[in-house]
């Protein structure tokens, strides 16, 4: 017998007080991925050893590079089943002279715990552990099927992914969807749900206008100057009213659908508010298209890095013969990255034809449908933790694995964004909420207790 949720919500509370050391302990785990293996390796045994211990069935899995745990609990005849992602890897701490305590010697001061991790994302998914543990004390056998799998290398770009789903694509095909909490919650104070990412495509462009720098006195006016012919370049690959000009750089774009426009208009956004909270005077963009459909449906163009000649303390009268541009493009689905590309390199060869251009493996864009059971289920649940509806987001101005499920396995994928908005997620000082935690962990189990309940819904619908 299911008992009344104010004694599941109590239950769960009382996890996560309890429990704390236990994520305390896995944030001492200095699991930064981009420092190699041993750390991550300790934090994936770390994690499998902890969930065996809660009634998982749980072993670390090593793909390429990827240091990954997967865990299963739940009766296997289950009619729903749902896969956890989260990720155990974490950013760097430099610099470390920013932060007010050891990156990975976690301290509790006024309600958050403070440390590389505590919140990205360590904190957040460790919400599902904490509503097993409680579910489990109550009612016994968990009433559906999860299949956890912690990521190892999703703070490196995740290359490993694709070879690691398809390791365990026999167990995990045939999910009813994928469900990740990761993220910072809306300045309202609303967890965000979100239902899919715009793709990301690295392209770097490089100028070299002669064999070497020359004296600026003796060759002004006569040698090219790398930095100002790559500048121009770039500058006009945009209008006045910040459109890109590239021929073919909208093609695909798939517009929002009714639900899809609902939910931009119900996202609360003022302009010249977030405009003065980043220290700007106004907003990129065309203005004849509402801020969040630029964010949400359309793709970007943004010149990430600029290098070229001396950039010292002194002067240096010399004429750069490179120069370099780091270009990011978030595309939306629909678009075609290598289009993108040839469009991209046409455009700026046509205007300087010696200019070669690189780019590196994209990430491919993601979405989900808004109007499905899945995605009530989900929002259900997140009110019931939180207390409060969450803010659906049709898709996120970011980027994020979540194609490699959609995509390839074609399988629905909701994520939800649950931590403070301070939570300085790869900044010193990370941290997460206590209470945040908490609410998210009553959401996994009121999503538990959903689950049991949908083939029912289902049949009576």
């Amino acid at each position: 017998m299911i008992p009344a949720w104010e004694e599941i919500a109590k239950a769960v509370d009382l996890e996560v007080q309890t429990g704390l050391e236990d994520l305390l302990a896995a944030i001492r785990i200095p699991s930064v991925v981009a420092w190699g293996g041993e750390h991550l390796r300790r934090s994936a045994g770390y994690l499998a050893q902890l969930l065996a211990q809660d009634g998982w069935s749980a072993e670390t899995i090593r793909v390429g590079t990827n240091e990954a745990v997967f865990a299963e609990i739940g009766r296997r005849d289950a009619k729903s089943r749902v896969i956890l992602y989260g990720h155990h890897d974490v950013q760097p701490p430099e610099p470390l002279e920013a932060w007010d305590n050891p990156p990975f010697d976690p301290v509790v001061r006024d309600g958050r715990i403070y440390g590389r991790g505590s919140g990205d994302d360590k904190g957040q998914f460790f919400a599902h552990i904490f509503a097993i543990r409680a579910l489990r004390k109550l009612i016994g056998d968990i009433p559906a099927r999860l299949q956890f799998f912690i990521d190892g290398e999703e703070e490196a770009g995740n290359p490993s992914l694709k070879e690691t789903l398809e390791f365990l694509r026999s167990r995990i095909a045939g999910a009813d969807f994928v469900y990740t909490v990761d993220g910072p919650e809306h300045p309202t104070g609303r967890p965000r749900l979100t239902f899919g990412f715009r793709g990301d495509l690295h392209l770097r462009l490089t100028l070299r206008s002669m064999k070497s720098s020359l004296h600026s006195g003796h060759w002004g006016n006569l040698a090219p100057d790398a930095a100002m012919l790559l500048c121009r370049a770039l500058a006009a690959c945009k209008g006045p009213d910040d459109r890109v000009l590239i021929p073919g750089f909208y093609d695909g774009i798939r517009p929002p659908d009714p639900v899809e426009r609902r939910a931009i208009e119900a996202i609360p956004f003022d302009p010249d508010t977030v405009a003065a909270q980043i220290g700007a005077t106004r907003l990129s963009g065309p203005d004849d298209v509402a801020p969040m459909e630029r964010m949400m449906f359309q793709p970007t163009f943004t010149v990430t890095g600029l290098q070229s000649g001396y950039t010292g303390k002194n002067f240096q009268n010399a004429i750069p013969a490179t120069a370099i541009a780091h270009i990011d493009i978030r595309y939306v689905p629909d678009q075609d990255p290598d289009r993108l590309r040839r469009a991209v390199e046409a455009f700026v060869r046509h205007i300087l034809p010696e200019v070669s251009v690189e780019s590196d493996r994209p990430m491919a864009p993601s979405r989900t449908p808004m109007d499905t059971r899945p995605a009530r289920m989900v929002a259900r649940a997140l009110e019931q933790g939180f207390g409060v509806s969450p803010l659906l987001l049709p898709c996120s101005g970011g980027s994020a694995p979540d194609g490699l499920f959609t995509r390839d396995l074609g399988l629905p994928s909701l994520w939800a964004h649950v931590a403070n908005t301070d939570m300085r997620n790869h900044a010193p000082n990370e941290n997460i909420c206590i209470d945040r935690i908490r609410a998210a962990a009553r959401a996994s189990a009121a999503l538990v207790l959903e689950l049991a309940q949908a083939p029912k819904e289902e049949e009576a619908s």
